[in-house]
């Protein structure tokens, strides 16, 4: 009998528990290894997206993701021996690529979309040298329920927006150089990538993306979460408009009829005006964890 998509779920999580927590111990107190069991699935590393029954829509989107990269001249190819010195002496740091791989689900659990971004190890950045500021704000759940809040007492109509490869449409400032190795799948022997624009993974990412957002966006209440956008107006034809003045500014876009998918949550409109948020999906995947 062919195993459905939940128990194939239920036994890699199982699997995974045997491989990370022999006593049984540290998966029931610390949350970090609870989150991994959970997400596992969707989740995966590069070793683990190469070898399970859906690889090739992971191959297929690693390639989208590289082409939508060179459309965008993200980076300068050099020769390894031409990294330049910095200007106190020292070799300028380069820093590892890496695949991060991710199955997007609708509030229902169906698949969305196979999502894959080459990204940066921030963590080998130096400071001072690779970047410089790094603070961008970010939105709390708090400012997501006030304007849901909104929404719903004054009538708005939405839209939802993913903007595509979003950091990577900000290009890095002069003194900021970085340097990164060619990612798996892409190798050039003694190549190394002088990047041009600003990459997932590096800590002054979210800063230059940030300040790189349209300033049209004032015109209409806006929640961003990262690169995933929910614009609320009286008159959807306003957004409409944004939208369309956005892309013309070469911005790409994955946009979606309403807010109702944002972050996997279900947001159901109710008779008297007021909105249902509902995770069920991730409540679901939550007790399947737990084994219960």
């Amino acid at each position: 009998m062919q195993e459905s998509q939940k128990d194939s779920q239920v036994r890699l999580i199982e699997e995974i528990g045997k491989m990370q927590d022999v006593d049984g111990y540290v998966n029931a107190v610390n949350p970090s290894v609870f989150a991994a069991k959970a997400n596992a699935l969707d989740s995966p590393n590069y070793y683990q997206a190469m070898n399970r029954p859906d690889t090739e829509l992971f191959v297929k989107t690693m390639e989208e993701e590289m082409a939508a990269l060179y459309d965008l001249h993200a980076w300068e190819v050099i020769d390894q021996a031409d990294v330049p010195y910095t200007a106190e002496g020292a070799w300028h740091t380069i820093i590892e690529s890496t695949w991060a791989f991710k199955v997007k689900r609708f509030p229902d659990d169906s698949v969305k979309r196979y999502n894959v971004r080459l990204c940066v190890r921030g963590d080998q950045q130096i400071e001072d040298m690779d970047y410089f500021e790094t603070y961008a704000p970010v939105v709390s759940w708090s400012t997501v329920q006030a304007v849901m809040t909104l929404a719903a007492n004054l009538g708005l109509k939405s839209r939802q927006v993913d903007f595509v490869n979003a950091f990577v449409q900000a290009t890095l400032p002069e003194n900021e150089e970085v340097y990164m190795f060619l990612p798996h799948g892409w190798e050039q022997p003694g190549k190394v990538l002088k990047l041009i624009k600003s990459f997932y993974g590096l800590a002054q990412a979210p800063l230059h993306w940030f300040n790189k957002l349209p300033d049209g966006l004032i015109k209409v209440i806006c929640i961003f979460y990262v690169d995933n956008c929910s614009m609320f107006t009286h008159d959807v034809n306003d957004v409409d408009a944004i939208i369309e003045k956005i892309i013309e500014e070469n911005f790409s876009l994955l946009v979606e009829s309403d807010a109702a998918g944002f972050l996997e949550i279900n947001m159901e409109g109710q008779d008297d005006g007021a909105i249902e948020l509902k995770q069920s999906a991730l409540i679901q995947r939550i007790i399947d964890t737990l084994g219960f």
